[in-house]
């Protein structure tokens, strides 16, 4: 047998220890460690019931408790994904809300000054109903458009909630146009008698989103249309 045969022979017999010894000190590691059963749980004054194969524990100091189980009393759905290593609590798929006046203040509007201006109150009373979070545009006739302008750096998916009108009692009906980078995406029929309206639009990819409200005819008084809008 050749000497440079022997000699890849033998690095391959220290590589092949090297590697047993590591694994043999990982898991001598693992077989040191200390776990104790045993671990209580108490949620609202009821204790907490689990099967044998999801007994919490204590490991090193630390509590482990099993996320199937708790998720399951807690009545919340799990999820894992196998691709990015993640456990999802509730739904994976509703992402929070914000409202579109604290995720995107209007950066740009156009409003006829004799008629008022929009406005982002703290709070607002549509048809007997508190709202929190909402932008009032006056209501212009004679075909005038009141709109703002929102910059979502195309980070969001969907804007949701309501339309309708402040509780003046004038009869009117506008119409709600929502563009996103100068596309029309949907348009609602206000009328003050018929709200607030449910409004659902997918925004993903948007940068400019522009709010806009039109009227055919002048109404006058000092009503306005309400936005109450969430970015998801």
């Amino acid at each position: 047998m050749s000497k440079e045969r022997l000699k890849g022979i033998g690095i391959g017999l220290v590589m092949c220890a090297a590697i047993f010894a590591g694994v043999m000190m990982v898991s001598a590691q693992t077989l040191m460690r200390s776990i104790t059963y045993g671990v209580r749980v108490n949620l609202h004054g009821q204790e907490l019931h689990f099967s044998d194969d999801m007994r919490p524990f204590l490991m090193d100091g630390r509590t482990f408790l099993p996320v199937r189980a708790i998720s399951e009393v807690l009545e919340l759905p799990v999820d894992f994904d196998t691709a990015t290593n993640t456990v999802y609590l509730g739904n994976r798929f509703v992402r929070q809300r914000t409202s579109l006046q604290q995720a995107a203040p209007f950066h740009r509007q156009l409003v006829n000054a004799t008629w008022g201006s929009i406005e982002a109150p703290r709070s607002i009373r549509m048809v007997g109903t508190t709202y929190y979070d909402v932008i009032t545009f006056p209501v212009v006739g004679d075909g005038r458009e009141v709109f703002t302008e929102h910059n979502l750096h195309g980070q969001f998916t969907m804007l949701t909630g309501y339309v309708g009108t402040t509780d003046e009692g004038v009869n009117w009906q506008t119409t709600l146009y929502i563009y996103g980078d100068g596309a029309l995406l949907d348009s609602y029929e206000v009328i003050s008698g018929n709200v607030p309206i449910p409004i659902s639009v997918f925004v993903e990819g948007i940068q400019i989103l522009r709010i806009e409200f039109r009227s055919s005819h002048n109404w006058g008084g000092t009503a306005h249309n309400v936005l109450h809008g969430f970015l998801e």
